[in-house]
């Protein structure tokens, strides 16, 4: 079913012009010299409009999206297969072992079967056309005790993977870039073809630090709006999160000056992060679309960026929510909240109120963590407006949104950590 779905997909694909190469296996290359790089994908140049988490990849496809990251191999020719039915190509990444999950850099054993997992996958679909280049594991170097080893790992592996496939990339994607780091790479790591980089509350000088020092190019393998850490909060430990719109604004200066800014010389495109829904901090600090599959302006402005196709449609944009205290000292006791959203397209704008337990948790969640309870009948008054009065249900901290949707597939929201003390 699966090898008919591929095929059928392929076939439209072509019609369409989007699959360069016409028979099976595509051939990528980096053409060019220090500081004068370029993607070349089947002999036509191919820069990066990317993004990591893509579920609905037909949507994505359809906003102008090129390419999607994986951060596992586990599901290597699936995800091709899915690719292709789009005519989006494919950084396949191998999830490296990290420090803090027990991996260690020093033992042979486990670094040999490491390897022999990847160059078994390489073989194996080394010659499926949306591949587009092989990532190396992520962030592996973060708290590892065994740098140069580490390094000296992905090197070689980088040289057993070119020995199979000659005709994609391979890099290693890595948390930030600072002198050290960058000092290694360049002196461990010399069969890389490229440096991925995740970036988020310095993806605005990324582009320029790397250029400084760097002697390869970089592709931004994820970037959106600063880490949860990485911003203010509340007396009582919450963050306060950006709107929904101020998250846009972000992300277009990271665009403009890491991504827009070196394009033809040091960097070959980017991977937007997260083209969907992940519970990290709060559940949607690093979404660009919300659950029911709403557009927000994250995504409207990647897509602006790219260049390709038009928005259709403009999301709405919504301001920071005002209230008139954070903290209440009995269940029962109210908020008041106030906001106001705009819409370019003049439509019809419905709000929607939600309050939900604060997450609590402020680190790294890999794939996520599970959604936060909900509360039902908080609304004291205000319901359908952007003026409300809240009731905090009992003891404890939450998190109180606003959403404006237009109806048209497009959102915004913006929220706020509210806690009853209980007394």
């Amino acid at each position: 079913m699966i090898g008919s779905i591929y095929r059928l997909g392929l076939v439209a694909a072509l019609a369409a012009g989007l699959c360069g190469a016409a028979h099976g296996a595509s051939v990528v290359k980096i053409e060019g010299s220090h500081g004068h790089w370029r993607l070349v994908r089947n002999g036509k140049d191919y820069f990066i409009r990317g993004a990591g988490g893509v579920k609905d990849i037909a949507g994505f496809a359809a906003m102008g999206g090129n390419s999607i990251r994986t951060w596992g191999a586990d599901r290597a020719k699936d995800d091709l297969d899915r690719a292709a039915e789009h005519g989006v190509t494919v950084m396949l990444g191998f999830w490296l072992g990290h420090a803090e999950h027990g991996f260690d850099y020093t033992n042979e054993a486990a670094l040999d079967a490491t390897l022999a997992e990847i160059l078994r996958t390489v073989r194996e679909v080394k010659d499926h056309d949306a591949l587009l280049c092989w990532a190396l594991g992520n962030e592996m170097e973060l708290g590892n005790p065994h740098q140069e080893e580490m390094w000296r790992f992905i090197d070689r592996a980088a040289e057993e993977v070119k020995k199979i496939d000659p005709n994609h990339p391979v890099c290693t994607v890595v948390a930030e870039v600072w002198p050290d780091k960058i000092e290694a790479i360049n002196r461990l790591c010399p069969h890389l073809d490229f440096l991925g980089i995740n970036s988020y509350g310095g993806s605005h000088s990324v582009g320029e630090r790397w250029a400084a020092a760097g002697k390869m190019p970089y592709v931004l393998t994820e970037y959106g709006l600063f880490g949860v850490n990485e911003g203010g909060a509340t007396a009582f430990g919450a963050p306060f999160e950006p709107t929904s719109t101020a998250k846009a604004d972000w992300i277009a200066k990271t665009y403009a000056t890491s991504i827009a800014a070196y394009k033809g010389t040091w960097c070959l495109g980017a991977y937007a992060f997260v083209w969907g829904v992940k519970v990290e901090g709060t559940p949607t600090w690093h979404g660009m679309l919300l659950a029911n599959g709403d557009i927000l302006a994250a995504a409207e402005t990647v897509q602006t960026k790219w260049g390709v196709k038009k928005p259709r449609n403009h999301v709405p944009r919504i301001e920071p929510l005002s209230v008139d205290r954070l903290e209440v000292d009995s269940p029962g006791d109210t908020v008041e909240v106030k906001t106001a959203a705009s819409d370019a397209d003049g439509d019809k704008l419905t709000w929607r109120w939600a309050l939900i337990d604060e997450n609590g948790y402020y680190g790294d969640t890999g794939l996520g963590g599970a959604a936060p309870k909900g509360y039902k009948n908080i609304l004291a008054s205000g319901k359908g407006t952007g003026n409300v009065k809240v009731k905090l249900p009992k003891e404890g901290i939450f998190r109180l949104y606003g959403y404006v949707f237009d109806g048209k597939g497009g959102a915004a929201f913006a929220n706020v950590p509210l806690k009853c003390r209980g007394r």
